[in-house]
């Protein structure tokens, strides 16, 4: 039984490994060439955290999380429409973030803890809604 991971799993799993000891910006270069495909939500959604640790690329981080929504929307979607409407929030696109906080807000609690979430939807919505 060959249980090696394949050669773009390893380099994520490195680049991962590389942002949480606070190495964005090296974590970014490993990350591009797989964020660049624009195929798998996972490589995305890091991507995308990397990008605003490392530059504060918020504009490109946006578009990375709006194509893993777009991929397979359920995948992390709380997380990931928490994330993209903080960064809406945090440069001026109040109306977009508002947008994202009501669909997270409106999604159902799992059972394993996801209800926090919803939660914090409902929390920044307080917040911001006029």
């Amino acid at each position: 039984m060959n249980t090696a991971l394949p050669d773009n799993e390893k380099a994520f799993q490195a680049a991962l490994s590389l942002d949480e000891e606070g190495r964005s910006s090296e974590a970014l270069k490993v990350l591009e060439p797989l964020a660049l495909p624009r195929d798998n939500p996972r490589y995305l959604l890091a991507y995308a955290q990397c990008l605003v640790r490392s530059s504060g690329d918020w504009k490109a981080a946006v578009d990375c999380l709006r194509a893993a929504l777009s991929i397979e929307p359920k995948y992390l979607e709380g997380q990931s429409r928490l994330f993209l409407a903080d960064l809406l929030i945090q440069n001026g696109s109040k109306k977009e973030a508002i947008e994202q906080w009501r669909i997270v807000a409106s999604m159902p609690p799992d059972g394993t803890g996801y209800g926090a979430v919803p939660d914090e939807a409902i929390i920044r919505l307080r917040e911001h809604e006029v």
